[in-house]
């Protein structure tokens, strides 16, 4: 089930604008120009134009696609999977055009530059990568590094589930299994704020195109919008009956797609 939820410029929702059933999805993401959305369904990732209408689908996933994101650039999407397989294609000719490996990857993003790359692992770390080489620079841990406990309820706690930079690429985004949404500064890498209001896990995060606003999504279908800024938790509501997995905004920030 994909539903569009119109927003106004505080922040507030005022409705469903569009109901309708296209496929199951893992992930969903809105090209920067608005002409594609791709979504993440079983081992493949599916084109849509902006009427919700298949264009294209792109194989090569041997497990289920779990993140996909496009480039802010426009000139390429980025799809991970859960064997940690990471593919970026050509949004020219939909080729794929390189390959990346890491943990189980369940959630990646670019930056707003195109020059960092992150990907999320579910054993609680962020690995930072430098688009130019393409080699790892830096490995964040969403949860207390100082933690000794190594039980299973600790390790499902530590997972992340999604990642984003903000638009002026001085924040990175994390949420996952242990309900917190964490904020780190990209000069220090240092975490600077973690809001604290879900009461399951959370599956998904995404700003607002100006920057102003954080969502978050979790496994209980409750929705959090937060002011980047202070922290302060603006609205809940409740967008669908069972979980919300994924969370994108239209590019002129008038649309939330979940």
């Amino acid at each position: 089930m994909i539903l569009l939820t119109a927003l106004t410029q505080s922040g507030n929702s005022y409705g469903a604008s569009l109901n309708q059933e296209i496929l199951h999805s893992n992930s969903i993401a809105w090209s920067k120009d608005g002409l594609y959305v791709a979504i993440g369904a079983k081992t493949k990732v599916e084109i849509l134009d902006s009427e919700f209408n298949v264009l294209k689908e792109l194989n090569g996933h041997t497990t289920d696609v779990s993140s996909v994101v496009f480039s802010p650039d426009g000139k390429y999407l980025a799809s991970g999977d859960d064997s940690g397989v990471i593919r970026f294609w050509s949004i020219d000719n939909w080729n794929n055009t390189k390959t990346l490996y890491s943990g189980m990857v369940p959630t990646i993003i670019f930056s707003a530059d195109r020059k960092l790359f992150a990907s999320g692992d579910w054993d609680g770390k962020i690995i930072i990568w430098d688009t130019n080489t393409w080699r790892k620079i830096r490995t964040l841990k969403h949860v207390d590094e100082s933690s000794n406990d190594l039980s299973m309820e600790s390790f499902f706690n530590s997972q992340i589930r999604s990642i984003a930079f903000s638009p002026d690429g001085k924040y990175l985004v994390s949420g996952g299994n242990d309900g917190i949404v964490c904020i780190w500064s990209t000069d220090t890498w240092n975490k600077v704020n973690a809001l604290k209001g879900h009461e399951h896990w959370i599956s998904c995060v995404a700003f607002s195109p100006n920057g102003k606003y954080i969502v978050s999504g979790s496994h209980d279908g409750i929705i959090c919008i937060w002011d980047t800024e202070t922290g302060e938790n603006i609205q809940d509501y409740s967008g669908h009956n069972l979980r919300t997995i994924s969370i994108s905004f239209s590019p002129d920030g008038k649309f939330l797609v979940h």
